[in-house]
């Protein structure tokens, strides 16, 4: 599993039993030596299409899911 400074746009993310989308990534860089890069990224819910907000840090473990069309 990726840690939460290894996600890219477009990638799907299992958090808090929802399938989430990431939409898109800021990253709060901190002033002080001992704090951590924040990663504050914007998703769109694949079931409901509800946008969720959520931060990070850099070595937060993070849950990828790889999404396959149905098939026919």
């Amino acid at each position: 599993m990726p840690r939460a400074n290894e996600i890219k746009k477009g990638m799907v993310l299992n958090y808090n039993g929802k399938l989430l989308l990431v939409k898109d990534i800021d990253i709060q860089s901190p002033t002080a030596r001992g704090a951590a890069t924040l990663y504050k990224m914007r998703f769109s819910d694949v079931r409901t299409g509800l946008k969720v907000e959520e931060r990070f840090k850099g070595d937060d473990i993070v849950d990828t899911v790889t999404l396959t069309p149905p098939l026919r």
